[in-house]
């Protein structure tokens, strides 16, 4: 059973959370009938601090399924040709030879929202697999190779949707890189496409040790009393494991301000995690009681019926992006994915929701 992202995005609106306003809905019904590829999740990045009225949506693609064209219906001129990008990008990735092939299991493209409406649009993040540590018996088996960090897809993808521009983004994109210490790695590389200038984002994973050399190597020095800060009062809270994950702007004129992403966030042991960090948050007055309460009951698997069949809804909360600045947690949001698999038996509509006005009953 392959769901197509307008799909995903119908099943969503018929969950029962308390996380989307009217006007966050409008959007996404507006949006998802256009979106007739097929997926293998969508998500939704809400901000905590403020009334969901503004959502990010997220569609995420493995390479498997990358098979239909990315298009939309009711193109501008603009949109059009982002979307040619776009296509240009798939029909690389489904090219066994190419470093795309090679190196990205998942894209992940991401509509973002303003006062305006939502981007016609999307970002595209390449996703790439974290390296299997210790892998020959070492902690530290992890060569530093331009190839480990997936050099070569980023510099493929980005000569794709930035054409031209391509050469002046990539001195910062290799320093960035060649930054990395040997235990290091690069999850994501990102081009916000929909933006004018398109803009860059990239997420490095490191050792708590490593994350102030790395952001001074990287010329990023005046945001270390804040990430030093805030990484310590994380600490002492429990949340931070055996590994920090930063997201950066390469191009960034700003370089006092950085952000660090919070996963892993389910499983008995996340979801007792994510219950402390919001904790923690509502306690610096950077998300309120009420969103805490919604993103709480949003982690759970449940019976749904789909357009195509009856299936079981997985929802989870990804992870959580906090903007460090001035010594402090300025900002959060949250990234809430829902995915859907065939069920194995027979199921009574009556059990049934997603389509249904009543409350989801768990998967047994």
């Amino acid at each position: 059973m392959t769901h197509t992202a307008a799909d995903f995005l119908d099943l969503a609106l018929h969950q029962d959370t308390a996380l989307l306003d009217a006007n966050a809905r409008r959007q996404v019904e507006e949006l998802g009938p256009r979106l007739v590829f097929h997926a293998s999740a969508v998500g939704f990045e809400i901000r905590l601090g403020e009334t969901a009225s503004r959502v990010d949506l997220g569609v995420a693609i493995r390479r498997a399924d990358a098979t239909r064209p990315w298009t939309t219906a009711r193109m501008n001129a603009h949109a059009r040709s982002g979307w040619e990008r776009l296509e240009a990008l798939r029909a690389a990735w489904r090219e066994p030879a190419s470093a795309l092939s090679r190196e990205v299991p998942h894209i992940f493209l991401e509509f973002d929202s303003d006062d305006a409406g939502i981007s016609e649009v999307p970002s595209v993040f390449l996703s790439f697999d974290p390296p299997l540590a210790g892998a020959t018996g070492r902690d530290d088996a992890r060569p530093v190779t331009p190839d480990r960090h997936g050099v070569a897809a980023t510099r493929e993808a980005l000569g794709l949707l930035l054409g031209d521009q391509t050469p002046s983004v990539h001195d910062a994109l290799l320093r960035c890189f060649a930054a990395l210490p040997p235990n290091g790695y690069l999850l994501h590389a990102g081009c916000m496409l929909g933006r004018e200038p398109a803009t860059l984002r990239i997420l490095v994973v490191l050792r708590p040790a490593d994350v102030s050399g790395y952001l001074a190597a990287i010329g990023r020095s005046r945001c270390l009393p804040s990430i030093e800060t805030t990484l310590h009062d994380l600490d002492r809270a429990g949340l931070v494991r055996g590994e920090v994950e930063l997201q950066i702007d390469p191009l960034a004129a700003d370089d006092s301000a950085v952000d660090v992403e919070v996963s892993g966030l389910d499983g008995d042991t996340g979801l007792a995690d994510l219950a402390a960090l919001l904790r923690h948050l509502v306690d610096r007055q950077v998300c309120s009681r009420q969103c805490r309460e919604a993103l709480l009951r949003w982690p759970e698997t449940l019976l749904a019926r789909s357009r195509q069949a009856a299936c079981v809804c997985e929802r989870r909360v990804s992870h959580v992006k906090l903007r460090i600045a001035d010594g402090r947690v300025r900002s959060a949001k949250a990234y809430l994915s829902l995915s859907a698999r065939p069920t194995l038996f027979a199921i009574d509509d009556a059990r049934i929701a997603g389509r249904a006005s009543a409350r989801p009953s768990r998967q047994a």
